[in-house]
């Protein structure tokens, strides 16, 4: 089984990665394009999600909740952290873009209901780990510190020329 999964160059959805698909037991993730006023609905009902604006407005919508016009950057290379969206299990969500936007969605099965809300880029840890051509920036989205039943999300930006990790000579 590969780990490479390559993303759509067209169309909506960018990529999706399942349990399935990775053989793996919990975490889900994709990424979707929208077109300016395009609208996406995420049914993930046993699963809670995080919804992280990569790029663009957008409006996030769930039954009786409405978070309108957030996101802040036009790339995911702008020094800034993004808004995010975290929804508990069995809500489902609604996205408009007001721009063309790029947002990500991490899943993860869930049980209890830990509330909605929006994870604002002020309230966001960055650090910087790493050093020389190993430098990379680090967001903490959802840390282990915020409630969440399992997602813990970061955003994790390599500058061009770096490495993600080091290599061992072993």
């Amino acid at each position: 089984m590969s780990l490479l999964v390559k993303g759509r160059g067209t169309g909506t959805e960018i990529v999706r990665v399942t349990p399935q698909s990775a053989g793996w037991k919990y975490v889900g993730f994709a990424a979707y394009r929208l077109a300016q006023q395009e609208e996406i609905s995420l049914a993930l009902p046993a699963n809670e999600v995080c919804i992280v604006v990569l790029s663009g407005i957008v409006s996030v919508r769930t039954e009786g909740q409405a978070w309108l016009e957030i996101g802040e950057r036009m790339s995911v290379f702008d020094e800034l952290a993004p808004f995010a969206v975290y929804l508990p299990h069995a809500q489902m969500a609604r996205v408009i873009a007001k721009t063309r936007a790029e947002i990500a969605v991490a899943s993860a099965p869930g049980k209890d209901s830990v509330p909605a809300r929006l994870l604002e880029p002020a309230t966001m840890r960055r650090s910087v780990r790493g050093e020389g051509l190993n430098r990379r920036y680090v967001c903490d989205i959802l840390p282990q510190t915020e409630p969440a039943e399992h997602l813990l999300i970061v955003e994790v930006r390599t500058p061009s020329g770096h490495s993600s990790s080091k290599r061992s000579s072993v």
